[in-house]
């Protein structure tokens, strides 16, 4: 039932993603886990470096020249930043298959998110010092799994106030299985890019925004758009630029990936990007990947896309 088992079932050779910061990258060749340095990242650096080389290595071991991307949430921003900063990506990726994507939040309606989001939730976390979001320590894992054996629904409350789902979709005999690997973790600059999203008086999609004022406390110098990339205003991702063909798949009742949003980015895109649109109308952000009936209702719809463009 689950999409990676049935396109290995159908012949595709699948390789799982991997963010930086999660359960299953809490390691680097130079810098502790505990410093700054190590969580100063949001999605803009996993599509400058860490999608770039996650394809490149996938391509390599498989001998392949193209391969099928596949992402949801955040995993569709980060290919759409790669595809519209990096030009030479079009030629390692045959399709890409976006499921709940977002490119900016203007209807997002999930109250929690505006609601941090508006009270500056993230920059006060960050003057506290706090780096890392919905930690990923082995022992948070345990305990929602430990709660869903007791309590199948109750468990996944937080993450569906943040992002919904529809409960009536979801089965109570797996979610211990996936709450053992939920939340995992990710920076806090992370969650802030999402915020400033919602904060903006206009929706646009754009790298991080270190602010105009380059000096701090006492004249100290800070990060700032101008340090980072030599203009007041953080650059824009020209999403008309994409030249690999797109699939969308967008729910009727996403609080988070608003089906009027996923309408917009795929009206910015050039003609002939879009090459799938399906909305599913019951469907909220987290129904793509923990909905019981994804499996007849949207990952058949994939298959057909990656059985034409793969």
């Amino acid at each position: 039932m689950s999409l990676g088992f049935m396109l290995a079932d159908a012949g595709f050779d699948v390789w799982m993603g991997n963010s930086r910061g999660n359960t299953y990258s809490q390691r680097h060749i130079n810098l502790e886990i505990s410093s700054d340095a190590f969580w100063s990242f949001s999605w803009d650096e996993m599509a400058a470096y860490d999608l770039p080389a996650s394809i490149a290595h996938a391509l390599a071991v498989s001998n392949a020249s193209k391969l099928a991307y596949v992402g949801h949430s955040q995993g569709s921003t980060i290919g759409l930043a790669a595809l519209a900063s990096q030009p030479a990506l079009a030629a390692k990726i045959s399709v890409g298959v976006l499921m709940a994507p977002v490119m900016h939040l203007a209807h997002c309606s999930s109250v929690p998110l505006v609601l941090l989001a508006k009270t500056n939730s993230d920059t006060v976390a960050r003057v506290l010092g706090v780096r890392e979001f919905f930690p990923s320590q082995k022992a948070m894992s345990d305990l929602f799994g430990a709660a869903c054996v007791t309590e199948s629904l109750a468990c996944v409350g937080t993450i569906a106030s943040l992002l919904g789902c529809n409960w009536d979709n979801l089965d109570p005999e797996r979610m211990p299985l996936f709450m053992s690997y939920m939340p995992s973790g990710t920076s806090m600059a992370d969650m802030e890019h999402w915020a400033q999203f919602i904060r903006q008086p206009a929706p646009q999609f754009c790298r991080f925004d270190f602010g105009g004022e380059c000096a701090g406390p006492l004249g100290h110098p800070k990060p700032c758009n101008t340090h980072a990339y030599g203009t007041l205003e953080p650059p824009l991702y020209d999403v008309a630029a994409i030249r690999t063909p797109l699939a969308f798949f967008s729910g009727g009742r996403d609080k988070v990936a608003d089906a009027a949003d996923v309408r917009a980015l795929a009206a910015a895109l050039a003609p002939g990007m879009v090459v799938a649109a399906h909305e599913e109308p019951s469907y909220e952000h987290m129904d793509f990947c923990w909905g019981q009936n994804a499996h007849a209702l949207v990952y058949p719809r994939v298959l057909d896309v990656l059985r034409s463009y793969a």
